[in-house]
């Protein structure tokens, strides 16, 4: 019996390096304990098979070492808004860059949010807990493109339970034979393998080791080992018989109680994004091990121009937005001592231009500058140099240490998209983290304002290269002028539409990879495309309560706005004495308080700025060049129809919740009723007064009244689906 306890010792000690149990490390690392040619144990000559069993693939490797491409600059970044992946369709075909995309999302540029029914991957381990960080990680393993394939099909069977998948899962990850799993269980594994899955799988199960013996060798191996090695035998033995629960296997599977922290673990921090080689961003926020919630980020083209002295002058979005930096090359430049191939330079002006929708008929156009302040770095540092800080350079030794830091915390996703060589690259991501670090102390954001917003389009721009250059994001878009875009009282705007390429959209697929968490003693999580139920998601988090709620917060801003009377008493003082003049001054206080974020009161400075402000857009001298937003609705004053720039199943097939749209719909319809009640005061169907709307709206009490009444109308309609789902 000695003779076998050794000879189980070795195989466990062997199948330990073999399967991955050790989170992919080698076992000497972890483990501590000498290459198994060196471990003094007799092993029978007469047992077939050993050497076959031992060189085996596990059916999952994934480990924290093929977590490779974290984004640490992307640390700061988290959008105020996401969309609603749930609501997006899924393709039913091959599509994208990888093998097969089917049960994928296709999506457009944009940051949205996706609750997934998740999955234990690993079992005999520890499930997450709060403020856990996980990375991505590509599925590896000899069932690794198997257990893809049950998570991603798992939609089109909501018929199975979720505890059902995750049974098969460990069966699969156990290397249990299907063949011998109990009728319901084999039915469920038949429904989600194909014949050839389900017979490769069986070709390759482990057998059953006599509790006694496996015992005996269990208590010669370490802690880690013990468990991992004890939860997958007792899996294979619980979830073949018929008598056995799903409880019986996921106390089997999950463990209790405080995780230890595991060899070779690595810090991460909470919802670090990862890229994705499909070509976005992700990270993991899991809620126990069978959810988690998922952000994805999709990088838009976003144009940038250089001067030439290859420095940075414009970055531009397909809206239109853009952020100009001109230099001072009066003042000399910085040098590097030791570092050739990086200088400083002098910020002469930083210009920023934004359009904002003023839901649903009207845009803001913000446009400011800043003078003579801060400098900006140019070049990839290497880490050797000295800046010649002096003057406006006089914080260079501090920012030329973080850009060396930046650059070597970038590092292993660089490599891992095979652009660490990639000299233009390289360039082009390490000036646009210089900028990030040399526009905020000059910009100053405050909190919730447009500045804020519009900073973000560095951190877009850096997402956008870095895709580009590793051959997942097509180049930016050409652009193309055109014309149309009304407001309820008529006035026409510019609209930029944009020749996007590849408008099929991005391939998002929840399953194609694992989260791995930062602790190696915790467990690795597989997403399905399967989302959870709809009133399982905390309101807090649910992407289309957070959009309903902003939404609905910015209507209320607006019918404030046009509630106020010193704003009217301003608009009649001032000159502004008619209903479009007086609109004017509204949409000038409104954007004062997006530049202005969570500082803006109604001061005297304020009243004077916004009368000036709209005293200049009437008199025509202010001109922003037209928008390339679209309105999403409004009433033609013409003929009393109300307009739409997309169908209500196009608006929420873009990620937007459906009753925003039904809350446009809701506001222009009051606009329509006065436009009708002016132009056919009888009511009998014939127009007998063509001007009568117009007339009417350039009174200022007409005016602000029926705009009370279409916010009022649109803002209940929000208020009781807020009420009713969140």
């Amino acid at each position: 019996m000695r003779r076998w306890t050794k000879f189980i010792a070795r195989f466990f000690v062997g199948l330990m390096v073999l399967l991955g149990l050790n989170w992919g490390l080698q076992a000497s690392a972890q483990f501590r304990i000498p290459g198994i040619p060196d471990i003094p144990v007799d092993v029978p000559v007469e047992v077939p098979g050993l050497e076959e069993l031992l060189a085996k693939e596990p059916a999952l490797a994934t480990s924290l070492e093929d977590a490779q491409q974290e984004i640490p600059f992307l640390d700061n970044y988290h959008p105020s808004q996401y969309k609603a992946l749930r609501l997006l369709s899924l393709s039913d075909g091959p599509l994208g860059r990888s093998l097969d995309h089917r049960n994928s999302f296709q999506v457009q540029p944009g940051d949205y949010a996706f609750h997934a029914q998740s999955y234990c991957l690993r079992a005999g381990t520890h499930g997450p807990g709060r403020g856990d960080g996980y990375l991505y990680a590509p599925l590896k393993g000899s069932a690794a493109d198997i257990i893809q394939n049950v998570l991603r099909r798992s939609v089109d069977h909501p018929e199975i339970r979720q505890e059902q998948v995750q049974v098969l899962l460990w069966a699969i990850i156990a290397q249990t034979d299907l063949a011998s799993l109990p009728p319901e269980r084999a039915q469920v594994a038949r429904t989600l393998l194909t014949d050839t899955e389900f017979n490769r799988l069986s070709s390759g199960a482990l057998g059953q080791i006599p509790d006694e013996l496996l015992q005996r060798a269990l208590r010669e191996l370490p802690p880690v080992a013990q468990q991992v090695f004890e939860a997958k035998a007792r899996i294979r033995s619980t979830i073949t018989q018929a008598n056995s629960t799903f409880e019986d296997l996921e106390r089997i599977a999950v463990l209790l109680g405080e995780a230890p922290l595991g060899e070779n673990s690595r810090e991460v921090p909470a919802q670090r994004w990862s890229y994705h080689p499909d070509g976005y961003f992700v990270r993991y926020s899991p809620s126990g091990y069978s959810q988690t919630e998922m952000h994805v980020s999709v990088p838009e083209p976003i144009q940038l121009t250089r001067d030439s002295q290859g420095r940075i002058t414009t970055l531009t979005d397909r809206s239109g937005n853009r952020i100009d930096i001109q230099y001072d090359d009066s003042l000399a430049p910085l040098t590097v001592a030791g570092d050739d191939g990086v200088s400083g330079y002098a910020i002469r002006s930083v210009r920023l231009r934004r359009d904002e929708l003023l839901p649903p008929e009207e845009i803001l156009s913000f446009d400011r500058t800043w003078s003579d302040q801060g400098w900006t770095l140019v070049g990839v540092p290497s880490g050797d140099g000295r800046p010649q800080a002096s003057g406006r350079y006089g914080d260079a030794a501090t920012r030329y240490r973080q850009a060396t830091r930046y650059q070597r915390q970038q590092a292993s996703v660089f490599n891992q998209v095979d652009i660490a060589s990639n000299t233009a690259a390289l360039q082009d991501l390490a000036d646009i983290y210089h900028l990030t670090q040399a526009l905020e102390p000059v910009i100053a954001p405050p909190a919730n304002s447009w500045q804020a917003d519009q900073l973000t389009l560095l951190t877009r721009a850096w997402q956008y290269q870095l895709c580009r250059y590793a051959g997942a994001c097509s180049a930016v878009a050409s652009r193309s002028r055109d014309t149309l875009l009304a407001s309820a009282q008529g006035i026409y705007l510019a609209q930029a539409n944009q020749s996007m390429p590849g408008n099929d959209g991005t391939p998002i697929d929840p399953s194609g990879g694992a989260a791995v968490p930062g602790n190696t003693s915790k467990q690795r999580l597989g997403a399905s495309n399967r989302p959870i139920p709809e009133d399982q998601i905390p309101p807090e988090e649910d992407p289309q309560c957070q959009q309903v709620a902003q939404e609905l917060a910015g209507l209320k801003r607006n019918q404030d706005a046009f509630h106020n009377e010193l704003i009217k008493q301003s608009a009649r003082r001032n000159g502004l004495d008619n209903g479009y003049d007086y609109n004017r001054l509204v949409k000038e206080y409104i954007a004062q308080q997006r530049a202005q974020g969570d500082d803006f009161d109604y001061s005297t400075d304020n009243q004077r700025a916004a009368v000036t402000a709209a005293q200049e857009a009437v008199a025509g001298s202010s001109d922003t060049g037209g928008s390339a937003l679209p309105v999403p609705a409004y009433t033609d004053a013409d003929t009393c129809e109300i307009k739409h720039d997309q169908t209500r199943e196009e608006f929420v097939a873009a990620g937007k919740p459906g009753v925003i749209y039904d809350a446009y719909v809701a506001h222009e319809q009051v606009h329509q009723r006065t436009c009708n009640q002016n132009r056919d005061p009888d009511g009998d169907g014939t127009v007998d007064n063509p001007d009568g709307y117009t007339d009417h709206m350039a009174n200022i009490d007409n005016y602000s009244q029926d705009e009370l009444d279409a916010y009022q109308a649109s803002i209940d309609r929000l208020q009781r689906w807020l009420d009713e789902h969140c």
